[in-house]
C-alpha cells in the first residue's frame, strides 16, 4: 500500500509538471537560436550578458532607456547612475568589447546608426 501511495504522488507531480513552459522575454534563446550550429561554434566559450535586466542587479539603479538619459543621470550626480555604473562594470560576461562601446558616449548613435541602450543583449562563442 505504501508504494501505490508513492507511485501516486509521483504520477501527480509528473501531471502538474508537464505543463507548457512558460514563455520567457529573455533574450538568451533567440540568441542561442541564430548561432551556426557548427564544431567552431561548439569548441570555445559561450558567453551571454543580458544588459537590460543588468540595472535590476542594484536596487535603486536607473533603468534608462537610451544613453541620452543616462548622461542626464551622470550630469545631475543623480546616485541612481552611480548604481547602474557598478552593475554595469560588474558585468563580467557576454562579448568584451561591449563596455568599450559605452566610452564613446553622445558619439554613439551618429557614428553606428543606434542608442547603445537599443542593444538589449550580447552572447560571444568560439574560441576566445
Amino acid at each position: 500500500m505504501k508504494y501505490a501511495v508513492v507511485v501516486l504522488l509521483w504520477l501527480w507531480c509528473c501531471v502538474l509538471y508537464a505543463q507548457e513552459p512558460v514563455a520567457s522575454d529573455s533574450p538568451l534563446l533567440p540568441l542561442l537560436a541564430a548561432l551556426p550550429d557548427i564544431p567552431q561554434t561548439r569548441a570555445g566559450v559561450l558567453s551571454f550578458a543580458d544588459y537590460a535586466a543588468l540595472a535590476a542587479t542594484r536596487p535603486g539603479a536607473a533603468q534608462p532607456a537610451s544613453l541620452a538619459e543616462l548622461l542626464r543621470l551622470e550630469a545631475a550626480g543623480d546616485r541612481s547612475f552611480d548604481l547602474w555604473l557598478a552593475a554595469f562594470q560588474g558585468l563580467s560576461s557576454g562579448p568584451e568589447f561591449v563596455s568599450e562601446l559605452f566610452v564613446g558616449g553622445p558619439q554613439y548613435l551618429p557614428v553606428v546608426g543606434f542608442d547603445f541602450f537599443a542593444v538589449r543583449a550580447g552572447i560571444a562563442f568560439g574560441v576566445p
